[in-house]
């Protein structure tokens, strides 16, 4: 077995997290913007080969990982419950 490496993140902040709220489906802030921004440049000074990204159905979630230029795979399992 080959060793790999994990990285997990969370979303960028979401329009709903300014306003206090917890779930829901809000695209991101403009401060989750620019976290979105700043993990993609950390992503792509691992120089990750066969990179694979997750995602739940969620706007915020979807709009992270877009920021990060590569393909990605929405997983409903991913999704919170009651969101």
């Amino acid at each position: 077995v080959t060793p790999r490496a994990i990285y997990l993140s969370r979303h960028g902040e979401s329009q709903l997290n300014l306003k206090g709220r917890i779930g829901g489906d809000s695209g991101l802030s403009p401060r989750g913007g620019q976290y979105a921004q700043a993990l993609a440049q950390f992503i792509r000074s691992q120089n990750i080969r066969e990179l694979k990204v997750w995602t739940s159905h969620m706007k915020r979630t979807i709009e992270t990982a877009e920021a990060l230029g590569v393909p990605y795979e929405q997983w409903k399992a991913l999704n919170e419950i009651d969101a």
